[in-house]
């Protein structure tokens, strides 16, 4: 009997260490879904600010040049221009990530390294969207409000500003 247990005591042991191997690359897994999850959620919020909403404000502000005078013309396109690099490094991003490192290509540790760096750049660009959307609004939030000095007309005397007001 006791030699029963003899063959039986080295099996146990066997499919112990084999089922915790097996729950280590599943939670290893797990955290690999988990990030490439994360992953998509950031870009799902970063492209419609990237698509629509850059633009929008691109527009505005391209909208309010004219209106200023030219020194706040310059001001304004310096600011404008600071945000093409946003749009840039979205477009950077996309083309650079390969879904093909993520699928059954490496070890699964070296595909959650490269989803987390995926994520750390995508997470830099979600905050440099955010930063040029930020300046961009409050630039035409600014020339909405009359901020800016708008261009006067050389030909029309400027009387004061009863005379730029509008009843």
């Amino acid at each position: 009997m006791l030699k029963r247990y003899s063959l039986l005591i080295p099996l146990l042991v066997v499919f112990l260490f084999s089922c915790s191997d097996n729950n280590e690359e599943s939670i290893k897994k797990e955290e690999l879904e988990l990030l490439k999850t994360e992953v998509f959620s950031i870009h799902d919020q970063v492209l419609p600010d990237l698509l629509i909403t850059l633009p929008a404000s691109k527009d505005s502000l391209t909208a309010y040049i004219p209106k200023v005078s030219h020194t706040r013309a310059d001001s304004l396109k310096k600011s404008f221009a600071k945000l093409d690099p946003v749009q840039l490094n979205m477009t950077k991003w996309m083309k650079q990530y390969d879904s093909k490192k993520i699928e059954e290509k490496g070890s699964l540790d070296e595909r959650i390294s490269y989803v987390r760096d995926q994520k750390e750049k995508l997470i830099k660009v979600k905050t440099q969207m955010a930063e040029g959307i930020n300046t961009a609004n409050n630039l035409v939030m600014i020339s909405r409000m009359g901020l800016f000095k708008p261009k006067m007309n050389k030909n029309i005397p400027d009387k004061g500003l009863m005379n730029r007001a509008r009843f």
